[in-house]
């Protein structure tokens, strides 16, 4: 389960930022686009202390995940939507 929280948004439309996220970035590989889903301000809890945050932080995360599964395709199960927090169900496919 992976969440993204999207301020003033309707909820459908929440749900497509993140379906739309993932399909850009990581299924078509457009790393030019994660400035259009990570705000400056984004901070990813979940990455080691010191690494770099925001757009920058995410790039090098996704770079070397694409690097090491080069053929990855990220399919949405179910999402679901409430407010401005979306939460995904999906399946990753890849040779590592």
């Amino acid at each position: 389960m992976a969440s993204v929280i999207v301020r003033g948004m309707a909820t459908e439309d929440v749900k497509q930022v993140a379906v739309s996220a993932v399909q850009a970035i990581f299924n078509d590989k457009d790393l030019t686009r994660i400035e259009e889903f990570f705000a400056p301000s984004f901070i990813d809890h979940s990455a080691p202390e010191g690494a770099s945050q925001g757009p920058e932080g995410q790039r090098a995360k996704v770079e070397a995940f694409i690097a090491a599964f080069p053929d990855l395709e990220i399919s949405y199960l179910h999402h679901v939507a409430e407010g401005d927090l979306v939460a995904g169900h999906y399946v990753l496919t890849g040779t590592h």
